[in-house]
């Protein structure tokens, strides 16, 4: 079986997925591929890197895996579950995709809710009924958390549409 180190990061500040040059964010790309990167992290707060990576990797032919992430703002806190949805969905949409191999919770989890920069949820919110976790819904899948301020919630069943 081949090993492969694993990186992490972007390029300082320099994003070749979201610059205005469609053929540069497809060659870069292009080469991640030719290097053995087989999966890709965005998010929908990266301005355009979910539409760009969406569209290159189509381009490309590409089987790539790819996680995105979900932001729970104050404004959806009555409607966690449905904004959960909404966002995959758009996401979905953008990364021309019918799956998403892992999305990521991209809001802080503390004790109460709006102590973390007045946007933050809480265990409740996210694991409870109505929450984030699919294991909270009808569609019944896993989540994984920890117990930390900065709680991070992965769902491992894709979503699929």
């Amino acid at each position: 079986m081949r090993y492969r180190e694993f990186g992490a990061g972007t390029l300082s500040g320099v994003n070749l997925i979201v610059q205005p040059d469609r053929q540069l964010c497809l060659a870069a790309v292009r080469r991640a591929i030719d290097l053995g990167i087989n999966w890709f992290d965005t998010a929908p707060s990266y301005g355009d890197a979910e539409e760009r990576l969406g569209w290159a990797l189509s381009e490309l032919g590409a089987t790539s895996y790819v996680s995105t992430k979900v932001a729970i703002g104050t404004e959806h806190l009555d409607d966690i579950a449905g904004e959960v949805e909404r966002s995959v969905e758009s996401s979905l949409r953008r990364l021309r995709r019918d799956h998403i191999d892992l999305i990521q919770l991209h809001s802080a989890v503390t004790e109460a809710r709006g102590t973390y920069g007045g946007g933050s949820i809480t265990p409740e919110d996210v694991l409870g009924e109505g929450g984030c976790s699919p294991a909270s819904s009808a569609s019944g899948s896993a989540a994984w958390c920890d117990s930390s301020d900065s709680m991070a919630l992965a769902i491992y069943r894709r979503f699929e549409r």
